[in-house]
């Protein structure tokens, strides 16, 4: 997971138009904050990191509905890691949090995104698939 956040955080702090933040404490669906010099617009990210291997293919996130706020200006980003690579997927998942319920499950006290290695180009989660090389700059032009 930490390894995913700071991998989010670096692609953010690419964008020259962006600060970013870390709130504390952790307020558990806002794990970063962006907010563009200009027009003082944020966005805030709840990041989830899923690695596999060969052996272990099938990924999970879990989102605890009882602190998760869904919000315009939140999103979750879902990065990929393969363990067998030791890198990071090309594409993100960058999902709104207000169409999270969309494409998660409920099980309990969890929404559950069940994922697996290409679930970037799954037909659910297709329309929020963005590459994370460009993550910054989506993010820029969005509070531009």
């Amino acid at each position: 997971g930490f390894l995913g956040e700071m991998e989010v955080v670096r692609r953010l702090a690419e964008a020259e138009t962006l600060n970013l933040f870390r709130p504390f404490p952790d307020l558990e669906t806002v794990e970063v904050l962006a907010r563009h010099v200009s027009s003082h617009r944020f966005l805030g990210l709840q990041v989830n990191a899923v690695g596999w291997d060969r052996a272990h293919l099938e990924n999970r996130v879990y989102v605890r509905r009882s602190s998760f706020r869904s919000s315009p200006s939140t999103f979750i980003c879902v990065v990929g890691w393969d363990r067998d690579a030791a890198r990071f997927e090309d594409d993100c998942l960058f999902i709104p949090s207000v169409e999270l319920a969309d494409v998660a499950r409920v099980d309990g006290v969890w929404l559950v995104l069940e994922l697996v290695p290409g679930a970037m180009r799954h037909r659910r989660t297709d329309r929020y698939r963005v590459s994370l090389l460009s993550l910054g700059q989506t993010v820029e032009s969005m509070l531009a």
